[in-house]
């Protein structure tokens, strides 16, 4: 089984929801491969390399620099059928749950959003996700030949494992037009010196017991 995952980035790093895909796809299978699609992707390169795949597919454009949602979704649609990927993974970020059906879409496949865990049965895969706003859990197989899911965050650890081999390194050359931007973010502010809350390991939430913004500080200390 050939699965692909998406390695999104932030500030020049690959963001660790990634990581945990990458996790999440050795639990399916051994050909476990990682996409980048970037205006600058030698610095997640260095990155990727070190993780525990076999193959990096590379598809970079400068207009790719602000994130744009059709233009992505077509360089790992066209990543995944150059890699004859039968998965993809890709991280149920603010980005992820964006990109994930446009790529299934591309490819004609199944897709299942914020997959809480894995199991298999057989050579089928068993994905669970949580539905009616996480009371219930659903599990779901996919039919089609591909298959497209988005994991949660914080539900696997962080890849960490060394290579096994070196990766091979493919530039996917991927015909973009003007078109395909037509639609960017122009801008990406984040709360400086925060933590991304979905990516904390810990969260701590305040009501209305605080009685108060001034009382706020009891609980950031």
């Amino acid at each position: 089984m050939n699965i692909l995952v998406y390695l999104e980035e932030r500030n020049g790093q690959i963001r660790k929801p990634s990581l945990e895909a990458v996790s999440a796809a050795h639990a399916l299978g051994e050909n476990v491969m990682a996409a980048i699609v970037s205006a600058n992707a030698a610095p997640l390169l260095d990155n990727a390399k070190a993780l525990n795949v076999s193959a990096i597919y590379i598809a970079s454009d400068p207009r790719l620099s602000n994130y744009s949602s059709h233009a992505t979704a077509k360089a790992l649609a066209d990543i995944a059928k150059q890699a004859k990927a039968d998965v993809v993974l890709i991280g149920a970020t603010g980005r992820g749950k964006d990109l994930a059906p446009r790529v299934a879409i591309l490819l004609e496949a199944g897709y299942v959003p914020d997959v809480t865990a894995f199991s298999k049965s057989g050579d089928e895969i068993i994905a669970t996700h949580p539905v009616y706003a996480g009371k219930a859990q659903m599990n779901v197989r996919v039919t089609t030949p591909l298959k497209v899911y988005s994991t949660r965050p914080n539900l696997w650890k962080a890849s960490g494992d060394a290579p096994s081999q070196t990766p091979s390194t493919t530039s996917s050359t991927v015909h973009f037009e003007d078109s395909d931007f037509r639609e960017h973010t122009k801008e990406l502010v984040l709360s400086q010196g925060k933590l991304d809350v979905a990516e904390a390991d810990i969260i701590v939430s305040g009501g209305r017991g605080m009685r108060g913004p001034e009382h706020w500080a009891l609980i950031e200390n």
